[in-house]
């Protein structure tokens, strides 16, 4: 899913794409150096341009559910059988919750999605 908003100080489309390469590249390290991590390309499949754009909304940011229905049905038929069976439950794990906004945070955030909304292909 695209960034809707950046404090980089880039434009949303190149924070953006250096924040998908970055993670990409990280994912690939990190399956490549270590036994039994593998990579599911659950971006690739969503983003990749066979598609042609179908799995997005109109606003071409949210995925439809379509798109995550193909992944997870993608995801799980390369699973072992042995995989599908629930995980046992982790103790002590607590939930993070991101940090609160501030009211100008908030204000700024909507600026941003009003201008990427004039951009969408409703708007043409």
């Amino acid at each position: 899913m695209p960034l809707t908003a950046t404090n980089s100080g880039k434009h949303v489309l190149v924070a953006t794409t250096q924040s998908k390469s970055i993670l990409r590249a990280v994912a690939g390290s990190v399956a490549d150096q270590m036994n039994g991590v593998s990579y599911f390309p659950s971006y690739e499949i969503i983003s990749s341009f066979p598609f042609k754009g179908r799995f997005f909304e109109s606003n071409l940011r949210s995925v439809r559910q379509e798109g995550v229905d193909h992944v997870m049905e993608n995801f799980f038929a390369g699973l072992p059988e042995a995989a599908l069976e629930a995980p046992p439950r982790a103790s002590g794990v607590k939930a993070v919750q991101a940090p609160k906004m501030s009211a100008a945070d908030e204000e700024d955030l909507v600026c941003e999605e009003e201008l990427l909304n004039e951009f969408g292909t409703d708007n043409r």
